[in-house]
């Protein structure tokens, strides 16, 4: 089952997420055809997420709340709790991309402290200073 989001010293929640996005630009020249054509290009899709063999979430409202999408629980709870509190790297006003992102992004030490994390082996105080360590490390190179 799908944990809730963790909360961060400020209170809030917050998550970044990816997704597989399809471009759609403003200088088309037939915006509405554009998007008839990805309205049915998605609803023809619906089978990957109400079969369950698809990956990441429906693009679609209309997809993510049919009864066999919601039948699985972590699918519904990835739309009702994570899903409003997730921004994209580039997301309108958001501050996630920094200069210094590849450090943290997918790096060994990262890697490092989830698994600390999730074996337990050090406190989450001690896996945070660890990690911490690391990054600093990383930005002197």
């Amino acid at each position: 089952m799908i944990g809730d989001p963790l909360v961060g010293a400020t209170g809030k929640k917050g998550a970044l997420y990816f997704p597989n996005n399809i471009m759609m630009y403003k200088h088309t020249p037939s915006q509405k055809d554009s998007e008839d054509f990805l309205t049915y290009y998605y609803e023809n899709m619906a089978p990957l997420w109400t079969k369950h063999t698809g990956i990441g979430l429906p693009v679609l409202k209309s997809i993510a709340e049919t009864p066999e999408f919601s039948s699985d629980a972590n699918a519904a709870k990835l739309i009702s709790v994570w899903q409003p509190i997730c921004k994209t790297w580039a997301a309108p006003g958001g501050d996630a991309l920094f200069a210094n992102v590849t450090i943290v992004d997918s790096t060994p030490a990262m890697t490092d402290w989830a698994q600390s994390l999730l074996s337990l082996k050090e406190t989450p105080k001690e896996s945070l200073t660890t990690l911490q360590a690391k990054l600093e490390a990383s930005l002197k190179k």
